[in-house]
């Protein structure tokens, strides 16, 4: 079967048509690509810019709120204070040791001891710290004192004195001047009683000595007189020794 003119023509152009468009599209096959894939990198940036500005609300927001906000007052430590403050009231020969109350003060009498202060106010008045301790130590006269706890310079508490660092050596007429103002300036007190203070005031301990009235609800105790025939008088009968004969 013969064409005709016309057909041929319209056949001709078809396929003239359809080879540039074949043409065109291999040529700008990349772009289309780059097309595509820009616009998938587009969409997937716009959504994570999105995902970024949109604010999540945090979990347990309260919990937070209340652990920022919340004002905790720093707690001051405890001062650390000596266990005991003790008062020398001069003209009554009388010392009284007081401890701590539960608001860290010194309100509770512990201990009231008689003593013997120095002779012509020979013990200072004043507010001292007590320093140096001695289980044995000498003092003026060729003497000795047991459980001796320096108050200031040459003032210590200490026993009745002894003529030897020796238990059964105690100068007992010495001893029968407790609640008496007897020393040359130390406070003299019965073994058991400076024992004590030694064993249970450490050093740092105040120490206020003052002429004045024994405060009310305290007594002063009554001192232990040594016969002078005893055979145990050269030891102190408050003295804890196992070999106190006074035992």
């Amino acid at each position: 079967m013969k064409l005709n003119k016309k057909v041929k023509i319209a056949l001709y152009i078809i396929l003239m048509i359809t080879i540039l468009t074949l043409v065109y599209i291999f040529v700008n096959h990349d772009k289309f690509i780059d097309k595509k894939e820009n616009k998938k990198i587009v969409e997937k940036t716009t959504k994570k810019k999105k995902e970024e500005t949109t604010v999540k609300e945090p979990e347990n927001v309260t919990d937070v709120e209340e652990e920022t906000t919340t004002n905790v007052e720093p707690t001051e430590p405890v001062e650390e204070k000596n266990p005991c403050y003790t008062e020398v009231i001069r003209n009554n020969n009388v010392v009284i040791v007081y401890g701590l109350d539960s608001n860290n003060n010194y309100t509770k009498v512990q201990k009231v001891f008689v003593s013997s202060v120095g002779k012509d106010n020979g013990t200072p008045t004043g507010t001292f710290t007590t320093t140096d301790k001695y289980v044995w130590r000498a003092l003026f006269g060729n003497v000795y004192g047991q459980y001796a706890t320096r108050i200031t310079g040459s003032i210590l508490f200490h026993s009745v004195p002894y003529t030897s660092q020796s238990k059964d050596s105690l100068e007992w007429d010495e001893y029968n001047k407790l609640g008496t103002s007897a020393s040359m300036g130390c406070v003299r007190m019965a073994v058991g009683d400076v024992k004590w203070l030694y064993d249970n005031c450490p050093s740092g301990m105040t120490v206020k000595i003052y002429d004045g009235d024994i405060p009310k609800g305290i007594t002063k105790p009554d001192s232990i007189k040594i016969d002078e025939n005893s055979p145990n008088k050269g030891w102190d009968p408050t003295d804890p020794d196992l070999n106190n004969p006074w035992k």
